[in-house]
């Protein structure tokens, strides 16, 4: 039964090479009956293949400009985010200054998140939500200190609480803003 399986497959693999062969002789005496024929096939073969390659090259050519106009976007997108955000050395200065200005008054920051800085033509405005904690007199001196400074300060909401049970300790939300001229 096996032997029987086997010959038929061998018959099989032998039919197709006995195809493949008179594929090859037909394809010999048609090419050599009909010369021009062959170079017509060929010919027309090459314009298919041209034909796909231009059209690879048009998709190609109509990414590069959809690329190109999202670059354009992208591009003034991050430009905008750069006039929006403050100078790495202004974010830096105004934190250490709020920094200092708690370690001399004596309050504790709980959080201080700047906030997307607001454009004008002439000057910019960072604003910073802050939270601290500390006595009536160490916050009076906190406000001192932050108003009687070189930049321009504005409180522009102050919320004060009292922390627990402890009487003299406060807790204190407040939104300041920082103003900057323009370079």
């Amino acid at each position: 039964m096996f032997e029987r399986i086997i010959d038929l497959y061998h018959l099989k693999k032998w039919m197709i090479y006995l195809c493949c062969f008179l594929l090859l002789l037909l394809w010999a005496l048609l090419s050599s009956l009909f010369p021009q024929a062959v170079q017509t096939f060929r010919i027309a073969n090459e314009i298919r293949i041209n034909n796909q390659r231009v059209k690879q090259v048009e998709n190609w050519g109509m990414t590069v400009q959809r690329l190109e106009v999202e670059n354009k976007k992208l591009t003034s997108v991050l430009q905008e985010i750069q006039l929006q955000a403050p100078q790495d050395d202004e974010l830096s200065y105004i934190l250490n200054f709020f920094s200092e200005a708690a370690k001399t008054s004596k309050v504790s920051f709980l959080s201080i998140e700047p906030q997307e800085t607001e454009h004008n033509p002439q000057y910019r405005v960072i604003p910073f939500h802050v939270q601290l904690t500390g006595s009536y007199h160490h916050l009076a001196k906190f406000l001192n200190i932050i108003e009687t400074a070189k930049s321009v300060v504005k409180i522009d909401q102050l919320n004060i609480k009292t922390k627990g049970l402890i009487e003299n300790e406060l807790l204190v939300t407040m939104k300041i803003s920082v103003y900057y001229l323009n370079k």
